[in-house]
């Protein structure tokens, strides 16, 4: 299990992370959850950023899958949860708030604030809508943009992910137009985390200020 050390940079003072185990350095990472969709088992999914630039001009950081989890039990993908924003030093999970299942982390903060522990905190995706009708095509241009276009998105050799997203970059561009999105919870999972990542890049060391963002994922684990 990756163990990972919140440091800072002594001249930039951009807080980093890093992997004990590898020594590999992130300036960010994003834990996600999609819930059970019958047949499909729900997914928690934590994504991380590099901190050392690309090699190439233009070429956007590349993203590296740190962990992921699958499950039918809501309360194991709770429970995976809460162990993933520890583990990574996160503060937020993204998932639908308008996803009624998030009721069951309600419940589980009810039990928090009686025995006075930290509640797990929830944020929704940035373009969500409904159960994902019609998104489709905007985070397939997402994940082409790393896999295809570039790689710059990296999964583990035991990652079950590329099989479910190679699933639907073979779907017909006809039926993605209509397809809730919603019913393939590791791509949703995924694309989430790609989506507060790209869509919300992290500010270069300009030498004033710490030149750093708030709001989601921004320098402190993701939000």
């Amino acid at each position: 299990m990756a163990v990972f050390k919140l440091l800072k940079d002594v001249v930039t003072r951009e807080p980093y992370y890093v992997d004990s185990f590898t020594g590999q350095m992130y300036r960010r990472a994003v834990c996600t959850l999609a819930w059970p969709w019958h047949p499909y088992a729900g997914w928690v999914v934590v994504v991380g950023e590099y901190r050392h630039k690309p090699t190439t001009m233009g070429e956007a950081r590349h993203l590296q899958v740190l962990s992921e989890t699958e499950s039918q039990s809501p309360e194991e993908l709770i429970r995976t949860v809460d162990r993933y924003l520890r583990q990574y030093h996160i503060p937020r999970v993204i998932t639908p708030e308008e996803d009624k299942r998030v009721t069951l982390i309600d419940l589980e903060n009810d039990k928090r604030r009686a025995e006075k522990k930290p509640f797990l905190r929830t944020e929704s995706p940035m373009n969500w809508q409904g159960k994902g009708e019609g998104l489709i095509p905007f985070y397939m241009a997402l994940l082409n943009a790393r896999i295809n276009d570039a790689k710059t998105l990296f999964f583990g050799p035991a990652s079950n992910i590329p099989s479910a997203v190679q699933y639907i970059f073979n779907a017909k561009s006809d039926h993605l137009s209509t397809m809730p999105m919603i019913e393939y919870p590791p791509v949703c999972a995924l694309c989430w985390a790609i989506e507060a990542l790209d869509l919300n890049p992290m500010a270069e060391w300009s030498g004033g200020g710490s030149g750093l963002p708030s709001g989601i994922a921004d320098h402190v684990g993701g939000y």
